[in-house]
């Protein structure tokens, strides 16, 4: 089975020496493959594009499943909001019911073509460095982050979905040990951290029967 794993830089794999969650994820599960070629082990796919909102992905994963579906089915992880909660040159990218709507149409299509899927919440973030970022007149927020990740909560539980939750647990660590040098993307040990928290749930999805 192929797992998509669908969001944005942080998927995608900024600022992580290995890669990001997502590549930690793929290579947990190619080294239990290479050990023995006879096992039907998942592969998972990086499908996060840096600065994508809900708008963006919504636009682009339908293609973007059907693209990749086999024989096997497939099973998509969705990490998506952070960019949605941003505040862009002093007004709102989205508002949180607008970002509700839009992840619910995004869940439908994924829908279409399985009914494994997995939502995973928003990293915290260090707003000394992100209210605002130093490189675009962009702000984010750890009020509006988790109040977009408690919509993504909410979505799961009123569609029997997965959810892990991230935002809480991962602002109680320290900076040092979870944020990267702009305090928006975690650091390796960040990474590895959402790795361990979104892989148990990966196993129990796969495991389920379809």
């Amino acid at each position: 089975m192929r797992v998509l794993v669908f969001g944005a830089s942080t998927v995608q794999g900024y600022w992580d020496s290995q890669g990001g969650w997502a590549d930690r994820l793929k290579r947990y599960y190619d080294q239990i493959q290479l050990k023995d070629l006879s096992k039907d082990v998942p592969h998972v796919m990086n499908l996060g594009i840096s600065g994508d909102g809900s708008a963006e992905l919504l636009e682009r994963i339908d293609p973007e499943i059907a693209a990749r579906q086999n024989d096997k089915g497939v099973a998509v992880v969705i990490s998506i909001g952070t960019n949605s909660a941003a505040m862009l040159r002093g007004e709102p990218v989205t508002d949180p019911g607008n970002f509700q709507a839009e992840l619910k149409r995004i869940l439908l299509i994924a829908k279409k073509y399985t009914n494994k899927i997995l939502l995973v919440g928003l990293p915290a973030v260090d707003e000394s460095k992100t209210d605002p970022v130093a490189w675009f007149d962009m702000r984010f927020k750890n009020d509006r982050i988790k109040e977009f990740e408690n919509h993504v909560k909410d979505l799961a539980y009123q569609e029997g979905i997965g959810f892990v939750a991230v935002h809480d647990i991962m602002q109680s660590k320290t900076d040092e040990i979870m944020q990267s040098h702009d305090g928006l993307h975690p650091n390796d040990a960040g990474h590895q951290f959402i790795f361990e928290l979104v892989r148990p749930a990966v196993d129990k999805m796969l495991e389920e029967e379809s």
